[in-house]
């Protein structure tokens, strides 16, 4: 609706519930030049983009392994519940999907195995994939409403590899090694949060601030969607 009214729009992850309602979503924003990006909030973190930096280094990268988990012992009915869109693959595997596009630069994998735990509803609790790409790269990932995981990622190369602290959702420390042994580590503060403004989250929550931040700088520039997540990338993601 805010689009059909022109209204530019930062949708929160997931971005849809499969690609065919995203494409729809994408096409209808191009079609009236408004704008529209993906929430995926960890991709426009510092820690990202100093990944990014750092990749070249890597030589080629053969693997990518991240996961996402924790235990939803409350049984949250968003999360468990088909009707609602529920499903540890849309609502945490998100994030270890996005870090894998981020490091092959949303390129599609070539082939998709996965293997899912589902509830009694039909909603997966748990699911784990392995994604592979052109000249034989992976990534294996991994989400869960049934264990707390490390919330961690790594990126393996021919000349070293790199591995992203948790959270995932928002990471501010990451280390680059040689052989496994460090040979940097980087981490980047996150901005002081208000003292009048109470949040209902609390990892790393002023790591959204960048986000914003991007967006803000998107609509200022006029454009129709972002340069860090693309709407090619969120449908890729959503495929």
């Amino acid at each position: 609706m805010a689009g059909r009214a022109g209204k530019a729009v930062l949708v929160e992850k997931p971005f849809a519930l499969n690609a065919a309602e995203a494409a729809e979503l994408i096409d209808a924003a191009r079609r009236r030049g408004v704008f529209l990006a993906e929430a995926a909030w960890s991709r426009y973190v510092p820690a990202m983009a100093k990944m990014a930096e750092l990749l070249p280094s890597l030589g080629h990268v053969h693997a990518v392994q991240a996961d996402f988990g924790f235990r939803d012992e409350r049984g949250t009915p968003r999360l468990q519940r088909r009707s609602l869109g529920g499903g540890a693959l849309l609502d945490v595997g998100v994030y270890a999907v996005h870090f894998a596009a981020a490091v092959y630069g949303d390129a599609e994998p070539t082939t998709v195995a996965a293997l899912a735990d589902l509830n009694a509803d039909g909603v997966d609790t748990q699911t784990s994939m392995v994604l592979g790409y052109r000249q034989g790269s992976q990534a294996t990932l991994m989400a869960s409403f049934n264990a707390l995981t490390s919330q961690e990622a790594r990126v393996y190369g021919s000349r070293g590899s790199i591995h992203i602290h948790g959270p995932l959702v928002a990471p501010t420390r990451l280390s680059l090694l040689r052989n496994n042994q460090l040979v940097e580590a980087f981490e980047f503060a996150l901005p002081a949060p208000p003292t009048d403004v109470k949040f209902n989250y609390a990892v790393n929550r002023m790591a959204m601030v960048y986000e914003v931040e991007h967006v803000h700088e998107a609509l200022r520039g006029r454009r129709h969607e972002s340069d860090v997540v693309g709407l090619n990338a969120t449908l890729a993601v959503m495929r």
